[in-house]
């Protein structure tokens, strides 16, 4: 999954399970709250995730 955040960072996220998570190589966990915050979203929408910071608010560019 693709994604911007609020500044136009991109990143690009695997989602798996969360024995198979490692962030380093992009893998993250289904059970995540970054994870659980993009199941089920298609291209063009956004969700927020609540993070440490405070809340961050993503769009999703392309899933692949």
């Amino acid at each position: 999954v693709r994604v911007h955040d609020e500044d136009g960072n991109e990143d690009v996220w695997t989602i798996v399970s969360p024995i198979e998570a490692n962030l380093s190589l992009g893998r993250i966990s289904i059970e995540s709250p970054m994870g659980a915050a993009m199941v089920g979203k298609r291209v063009g929408e956004t969700f927020n995730v609540v993070a440490p910071g405070g809340e961050l608010t993503f769009e999703v560019k392309e899933i692949t």
